[in-house]
């Protein structure tokens, strides 16, 4: 009788800690909160007004991601990945073998080899499926756009796509030099961000996006503590972006570079 009891219980038990397994894994897997997307593709859920791309592109990231995710996230597979985390931007297996103590280190060549032949965020996000749910949204609110009538702000995010790896940076004289990219000290100061500051800061750099004055101290480890619990409190690198101006640190330098004549003009 009472083997039959216990046996009960150890099953009963295993069910639960198989349901839980198995919850826990559907919850990571999705990345992001459930979309209010029919099955036409069509977005139901309500329209910020007026739309603009930063919110038709943002997801806000679930329970999970609210708190311990980013922050471990940033902490470990890089800098900025938490804080993109919270934007609906979810990690590449790399990343997550990236983060594993010393064996993630195997994973620094090939980052390195992607930083040097200058591949973007946006241009391996698209590639790997990261944003993928961010840009079923975004499709999703143009097409309720244009069916509503609204055709003007269904052009201007079609034009204005994050997803579209030549809208990066915003503004396109915010061109980083060059001279930063190509070179024997152009090529230094990639594998430099790329080794001492993180792998996303390497790939945004290529986009012009520039590093953060506090990226620069993260070889001291205390910096990056502090950015993973900024990702832990639900800051989002977007946001930071557009506070700090990374996007545009180049835009004064190439602006002048435009405005001024040349020799031949003077």
């Amino acid at each position: 009788m009472d083997n039959s009891k216990a046996l009960q219980k150890a099953t009963s038990g295993g069910r639960v800690l198989a349901a839980i397994t198995a919850s826990l894994c559907s919850i990571f897997s999705t990345g992001c909160a459930h979309l209010p997307i029919d099955k036409s593709g069509t977005w139901t859920g309500p329209l910020p007004q007026p739309v603009t791309v930063k919110e038709a592109a943002r997801i806000k990231p679930p329970w999970y991601g609210k708190a311990a995710a980013p922050f471990l996230l940033d902490f470990f597979s890089g800098s900025r990945v938490g804080l993109e985390y919270n934007e609906g931007r979810t990690v590449r297996t790399t990343e997550y073998i990236r983060g594993i103590p010393y064996l993630g280190l195997v994973m620094l060549p090939y980052f390195c080899y992607e930083c040097l032949a200058e591949e973007t965020v946006q241009g391996v996000a698209n590639k790997s499926g990261i944003d993928k749910r961010r840009q079923r949204k975004y499709e999703a609110i143009i097409q309720r756009l244009e069916q509503e009538g609204q055709t003007q702000e269904a052009v201007y995010l079609k034009a204005h796509s994050p997803f579209d790896p030549a809208n990066h940076p915003p503004n396109s004289l915010a061109r980083m030099p060059s001279k930063n990219l190509k070179g024997t000290k152009g090529v230094i100061k990639t594998l430099w961000v790329e080794m001492a500051i993180g792998h996303r800061n390497g790939l945004e750099r290529n986009e012009s996006r520039g590093i953060r004055k506090l990226e620069y101290w993260h070889p001291l480890i205390l910096t990056r503590i502090y950015e993973a619990f900024e990702a832990g409190a639900g800051r989002r690198m977007e946001d930071i972006a557009e506070k700090e101006h990374l996007d545009e640190r180049w835009l004064p330098k190439s602006a002048q570079a435009v405005s001024e004549p040349s020799s031949c003009e003077r």
